[in-house]
């Protein structure tokens, strides 16, 4: 493993256009992103709005066949962040979005891949005390 050439913490954002959702149990996916300069200042001019005053928001779309059905929305405050979606269905197939709203509309930005959450786990489950991988606590942390 190459040490990081910039020294200590790896940096927060890398300066391009992502939404990716990640699975993280049959009912929660952890989404991260990064909205560049680039990409708000197109949307402020597509918009005709000041680039200071765009609201971002992310949103969470399950897709149902054809269509998809909005699940949450909820305004965020980094151009480059991230969180979880929780409570989830087992075994469906969602989608995020991160955009812009104008009023009750919803400009998309950027849009991540489709993911599917595993479908509840049948058979018995794992004996109590089965060997798990070992993991610092840190790494399960929410922030």
């Amino acid at each position: 493993m190459e040490p990081n050439p910039h020294g200590g913490a790896l940096p927060a954002c890398y300066g391009r256009d992502y939404l990716t959702l990640l699975v993280q149990d049959p009912f929660n996916l952890f989404a991260y992103w990064e909205v560049t300069a680039e990409r708000l200042a197109l949307a402020a001019s597509y918009l005709g709005e000041d680039e200071e005053k765009l609201i971002l928001a992310i949103r969470l779309l399950e897709r149902l066949g054809h269509g998809v059905r909005e699940i949450t929305r909820s305004v965020i405050a980094e151009k480059c962040g991230r969180c979880y979606f929780e409570h989830l269905n087992p075994g469906t197939t969602y989608q995020a979005e991160v955009g812009v709203l104008t009023g009750e509309d919803f400009f998309p930005l950027i849009c991540s891949e489709a993911t599917s959450l595993p479908g509840r786990q049948e058979g018995p489950l794992p004996p109590a005390g089965a060997a798990r991988p070992a993991f610092p606590a840190a790494f399960f942390a929410r922030s």
